[in-house]
């Protein structure tokens, strides 16, 4: 399978939609069978969540309706991500988690990144993605089960977790608060 250097070919902006395409130019356009599309989607699985696991936190621009079509059609293995990743998978103890989300703008449920930092999902709430300031911010609380988390970065003192439940607000309870600016 071809390779891409996503980190020196691309910027933080442009690097995630490449990925996105550059994986979704390995799913078929007509269709197959089952036996068929398992077998296309095991074969670039193991590749697709290596390279997820390692430009995510460099990613400052994600798609997150495609990011989870393609999270959601290869088969996913912890084995399959980048050693540091994994290590802050394992380094999660516990059955659950208390998962926060900042976002502006929007109190509905987006996105597939969380911290599990209060204090670093108010900076994004308050601050956007590159410290811009925002309008109306926005913290959402949940909390989730170990199981829902497939990724997880303690780099950038950011405790970031990844979901692979896009949808995760119309199965469980989210708390969103309006911040008050500071």
């Amino acid at each position: 399978m071809e390779t891409i250097d996503f980190h020196r070919n691309y910027g933080s902006i442009s690097r995630g939609r490449a990925f996105i395409e550059f994986y979704e130019d390995k799913m078929p356009e007509s269709e197959f069978t089952y036996a068929e599309w398992q077998s296309l989607s095991d074969k670039f699985a193991s590749a697709f969540w290596c390279d997820l696991s390692d430009i995510w936190a460099s990613l400052d621009a994600i798609d997150h309706q495609s990011m989870y079509i393609l999270m959601n059609t290869f088969r996913y293995d912890e084995s399959f991500l980048t050693k540091e990743c994994q290590q802050d998978l394992s380094a999660l103890s516990g059955d659950s988690f208390t998962i926060y989300r900042g976002q502006s703008g929007c109190s509905e449920m987006s996105g597939l990144a969380w911290t599990l930092d209060r204090t670093v999902a108010e900076e994004f709430a308050r601050n956007g993605i590159h410290g811009s300031g925002v309008e109306t911010a926005y913290l959402l609380t949940t909390t989730v089960r170990r199981d829902d988390i497939v990724m997880a970065f303690s780099g950038r003192r950011e405790s970031e977790v990844v979901l692979m439940d896009l949808d995760i607000g119309y199965w469980i309870d989210i708390s969103v608060e309006e911040l008050t600016p500071e």
